[in-house]
């Protein structure tokens, strides 16, 4: 492919900055966002929340000044302004964020000067976040906004005990995602450590706003480059994890909570080992048919960088092998080698790794294998646009309009290990 050709197809993770601090809002159930643009930046944004999450609607927290030319050339601040004046008395937001489209970024316009002037008057925070189509992606947006929300807080009170997690992506209500909540939950129980909370989690805002009742604060990796600032901040431990995904993940998750909590690790490892022994068992069943030598099956897995890492090293654990891995975020490649070189406790195959790749990339790779993976596991993108080879798949990840969580099967933690094997079991028996 050349580099024209590349540069002209789409990439399957297209999402921006603005776009991430749209679904982040859409996280916090009594936040608003004010999108600032025209017409089409509002259609597009709503339409993969549409689809992706079935419990929950998102139109009613996002408001759009709908900006058109004469607008434009006016100039726009004035408009902004009066919108946020307006709509925070009528929808009574707990916190409110503004996003602009990068042409009105562009314009030279006091966006700053008129969301400081509305913020004054509204009673309720408004944090302008500054959003850019040329670089970064959503999940830059989405940490923005939690960036925001972890400003809010009130942290020169005493902590009392427990821990917050910072940097979980949550993108819709539905039952998957609630049980990677409770998962999480869980696992910290099992320490003795209650979780005060989740950035973001579907929780209000006053419930962040408790962060400051936790004594240690859990960084997940979308969220690392908050960590020092996030110490800073609130004068209190923070420790950066990877994912708890998968039962090695999850292990290596616990004990680096547990270190940065100061709980006994006497006492976590008898809780992974409780764990371990009502786990490995039932995943041995399905390594044992899947991860003969001489039948070694493959799989291609899209995610993004964290997600991907993780995910790739478990498999990997239940014995099968990486064809190729795509990262749909940006600019993370020594980042996923680096997680997954900790997460993995063997040595991972040889296997092609595509950065940030085009539709067209991930189509002519797959078909230029030696053979077709046994296994597919991608958003909603990849598993429709490679619906024609026939492969056994799973969607993770965002957007994810297939599958849909009206049973609380979660990704994260021991049982996740195990909902997990489940998929895999599923899919390669062609039986859903």
């Amino acid at each position: 492919m050349t580099g024209h050709d590349r540069d002209s197809s789409s990439r399957h993770w297209s999402h921006t900055r603005l776009f991430g601090v749209h679904l982040a809002t859409h996280a916090i159930p009594d936040a608003a966002c004010f999108l600032h643009g025209g017409e089409g930046c509002k259609t597009k944004s709503q339409l993969h929340l549409v689809f992706n999450d079935w419990m929950h609607e998102s139109h009613n927290r996002r408001i759009w000044t709908d900006i058109d030319d004469t607008g434009l050339i006016r100039g726009s601040a004035l408009r902004l302004e009066q919108m946020i004046r307006t709509w925070v008395p009528r929808r009574k937001p707990a916190i409110a964020f503004v996003a602009a489209a990068t042409f009105l970024e562009l314009a030279g316009d006091d966006l700053d000067g008129a969301v400081k002037r509305a913020a004054a008057e509204v009673g309720c925070p408004v944090h302008r976040i500054v959003v850019s189509a040329f670089d970064g992606d959503l999940l830059d947006g989405y940490r923005q906004v939690i960036d925001r929300c972890l400003r809010e807080v009130t942290w020169d009170r005493a902590p009392e005990s427990g821990i917050n997690v910072v940097g979980h992506f949550f993108d819709r209500y539905e039952a998957d995602r609630e049980a990677d909540l409770h998962e999480l939950e869980r696992l910290a129980g099992g320490l003795g450590l209650p979780v005060r909370s989740v950035f973001l989690s579907g929780s209000p805002f006053a419930q962040l706003q408790e962060a400051w009742r936790a004594s240690v604060n859990v960084v997940l990796p979308d969220a690392a480059p908050l960590a020092a600032e996030l110490s800073r901040l609130s004068g209190r431990p923070t420790v950066v994890t990877d994912l708890p995904v998968g039962l090695h993940g999850t292990a290596r998750w616990l004990r680096s909570v547990g270190e940065a909590a100061r709980i006994d690790s006497s006492r976590v490892e008898a809780f992974i080992d409780t764990e371990m022994a009502r786990a490995v068992p039932r995943i041995h069943c399905l390594v044992e048919r899947i991860g003969e030598v001489d039948a070694r099956r493959t799989f291609a897995l899209f995610s993004h960088s964290s997600l991907a890492a993780a995910l790739c090293a478990w498999l990997t654990d239940m014995e099968l092998v990486p064809a190729v891995v795509g990262l749909l975020d940006q600019g993370r490649e020594e980042f996923f080698r680096q997680s997954l070189g900790r997460a993995c406790p063997t040595e991972v195959p040889d296997f092609r790794l595509l950065a940030s790749p085009s539709r067209r990339e991930i189509r002519q790779t797959l078909a230029a294998l030696p053979r077709t993976p046994d296994l597919l596991l991608g958003s909603s993108v990849e598993v429709t646009d490679l619906a024609d080879l026939g492969i056994p798949s799973l969607e993770v990840g965002f957007p994810s309009f297939a599958r849909h969580g009206l049973f609380p099967m979660p990704t994260v933690g021991f049982n996740g290990a195990l909902a997990l094997a489940q998929r895999v079991l599923d899919a390669l028996s062609r039986v859903h």
